[in-house]
């Protein structure tokens, strides 16, 4: 009866044990699927936002938003450079290389020969052009899928330079055959070759290389923004993902003091003197005496814009053709500085209007000869006794001297200073000149230098430093700044830099500035400056001839204003300078003057300026004076040898 009972009890042992055997096998389960939660709980909860930040990452690509370059503007406020949106369309082989549905593939193909006319005739190409690339694309694609992603090329350009409005209307079309847009910009130039040196342009490479573009590159580039967003399998940013977005600022606008149409007629002047006289360059300077504004730079030879960004990545800054001449160059002013000499000996009391100097043809000064242009040709004997009138009229290089040895050098330099001839230009343009005195410092204290300072040898500035000089002489006294930009604008509306006219100094008083006015018209009614007159106006000018240290080369140049008449407000300073002239005569009279005639007829009918003249008394002066010189003998010679 007792069998039972133990066998019993050792079933139920066994059973104990197998429960305990599957109890230790399920302990370490049971401990992985702790560890397990517990480690979902760490990623969960503490490391949970730091994955999600990664995972976001991961999706979220940074898109940069491209900054508007600055405008820049006419004194008028019409545009000179401007940024103007295109676009480019392009072909992306992706869309259809990675559909897997052979139903939506089918009808991609059926639609493609449609869409391709209808994106061809907005773009205005031949659809042939566009199926070529496609071909293109298609064939470079093969093999460029790699785990269902697509690693090639994902724009094939087929036309760029499309305008902002047909690149808008190829995106309205439903174009699930790849076909796209890239919206981008180009640079426009309103007055194409006419302003190349003073606005500049851009290069093929998208880098400013000369004028304005390059010198106020800093004002006028901007700051690019960018957005951080998912994009979708076009590439296109996805409104609702956006993370961060920070708008670009566009660069400030410019405005300028140029009047395009001035700025033109004088370029088209400079041009024809070239072709008439192959110098080694032309300038001309207008400018309004009474503010300073710079109204003309003109210089030649030039370059079109267009046509150097189109095909040229690599045109330089310092290249002859993108120089601007009138205020990055320094020459030898010659002649049409002994008017800034007398008008400074006759303000600072060194002269008077009556006295009167010897000319005899030569100056002996420091073992050296000064040579009158007479002298040796058509009179051995120079001009005799003349006073500071004559010397303007006769340009007489020995009288000249005489006045500059009698100020010394500490008065007369003092005196070209007060002009702003040696001072370095700011006026906002690249390779700005420094002018400077000829000689070392002991020529410089003797009379040698000052004899030929006093003539317009042995220093070098810019035309526009002498246009600038010649502006005090016209204004009553004033120097005057020269001003090329008028202000700067923020894209926010906000002045970055304002210009106004601005007085830097008095170099001469009212009285003598009334004094040279005179003077300087009777150059041309009586003296070298006839060719330079016209109809209804009364002119003040001077003739310049500076021979080069290069034997057989000259500086041709004159240098005016008007209207002349006492009581008068002179509108215009014109200087135009003729660099090296190789064909025909070198003189001022000959080479300068008639384009300083031509550019100042335009200036009083572009104006509608009254005549000051209008009985021509100094025209028809000077006209009988011409014939006069003609007619008389040995005036082939005399005419030959007019500074």
């Amino acid at each position: 009866m007792k069998m039972p009972q133990s066998n019993s009890n050792n079933h139920l042992r066994e059973r104990l044990l197998q429960r305990r055997r599957i109890n230790f096998m399920m302990l370490p389960l049971f401990g992985a699927v702790c560890l397990l939660e517990v480690r979902l709980g760490y990623v969960q909860l503490y490391k949970g936002k730091e994955i999600t930040k990664i995972e976001d990452k991961a999706h979220v690509h940074e898109v940069p938003l491209p900054a508007r370059r600055g405008t820049v503007y006419d004194r008028f406020h019409r545009p000179l450079a401007i940024t103007v949106k295109q676009a480019t369309l392009g072909f992306d082989p992706s869309p259809m290389l990675l559909e897997q549905n052979q139903a939506t593939l089918k009808r991609y193909n059926k639609d493609f020969a449609d869409l391709k006319k209808k994106v061809a005739g907005i773009a205005g190409i031949d659809p042939t052009q566009i199926t070529d690339i496609v071909n293109l694309a298609k064939k470079e694609a093969e093999g460029k899928i790699v785990n269902g992603k697509y690693t090639g090329r994902r724009f094939y350009a087929i036309q760029s330079g499309l305008s902002y409005k047909q690149g808008v209307d190829i995106k309205n079309i439903v174009c699930p055959c790849g076909f796209g847009i890239h919206d981008d910009s180009t640079r426009q130039y309103s007055n194409g070759p006419y302003l190349t040196q003073v606005v500049g342009m851009m290069n093929a490479s998208h880098v400013p290389t000369a004028g304005l573009e390059y010198s106020c590159n800093k004002w006028l580039t901007g700051t690019p923004g960018s957005i951080k967003c998912a994009l979708d399998k076009n590439g296109m940013p996805i409104a609702e993902t956006v993370v961060s977005n920070i708008p670009a600022k566009d660069g400030c606008d410019i405005a300028t003091t140029i009047d395009p149409e001035i700025q033109k007629f004088t370029m088209v002047r400079a041009a024809q003197i070239f072709d008439k006289y192959h110098p080694k360059g032309v300038s001309i300077v207008v400018v309004d005496p009474n503010t300073g504004d710079i109204l003309a730079l003109a210089s030649i030879p030039t370059v079109s814009p267009a046509a150097e960004t189109l095909n040229t990545a690599n045109i330089q800054l310092r290249d002859p053709r993108l120089i601007e001449r009138c205020a990055s160059m320094i020459y030898e002013p010659g002649s049409t500085l002994k008017a800034l000499t007398i008008a400074a000996a006759l303000d600072r009391g060194f002269i008077t209007m009556d006295q009167r100097f010897l000319c005899n043809g030569k100056l002996e000064v420091a073992n050296k000869w000064i040579h009158c242009p007479i002298y040796g040709n058509w009179d051995r004997y120079g001009h005799g006794y003349i006073n500071a009138r004559q010397i303007l009229e006769r340009s007489c290089n020995v009288c000249a001297a005489r006045i500059g040895i009698l100020m010394r050098p500490d008065n007369l330099f003092a005196a070209d200073r007060q002009f702003g001839l040696l001072d370095k230009l700011n006026v906002h343009l690249p390779l700005s000149a420094r002018p400077r005195l000829g000689g070392n410092k002991a020529q410089q204290r003797g009379d040698t230098i000052v004899s030929r300072v006093a003539f317009g040898h042995s220093i070098t500035t810019t035309p526009l430093q002498v246009a600038m000089g010649y502006a005090a002489l016209a204004n009553g006294g004033n120097l005057m700044e020269p001003r090329l930009i008028m202000d700067v604008t923020g894209s926010d509306g906000k002045s970055v830099l304002k210009s106004t006219p601005r007085v830097v100094q008095r170099a001469v008083s009212e009285k003598t500035s009334a004094q040279m006015t005179d003077m300087l018209s009777d150059v041309i009614t009586e003296g070298t400056g006839k060719p330079a007159a016209i109809q209804g106006y009364r002119i003040a000018g001077k003739t310049g001839t500076a021979k080069k240290y290069k034997p057989g080369k000259y500086a041709a140049s004159f240098a005016g204003y008007l209207p002349a008449s006492p009581n008068v407000k002179p509108r215009a300073v014109i200087l135009v300078v003729v660099d090296e002239p190789q064909t025909g005569p070198h003189y001022g009279a000959t080479v300068a003057a008639p384009a300083f005639r031509e550019i100042a007829a335009f200036l009083m009918k572009h104006w509608n300026v009254p005549h000051d003249d209008p009985g021509n008394t100094q025209y028809n002066a000077a006209k009988a004076g011409l014939k006069h010189d003609h007619d008389a003998p040995h005036s082939e010679v005399h005419a030959r040898h007019t500074i």
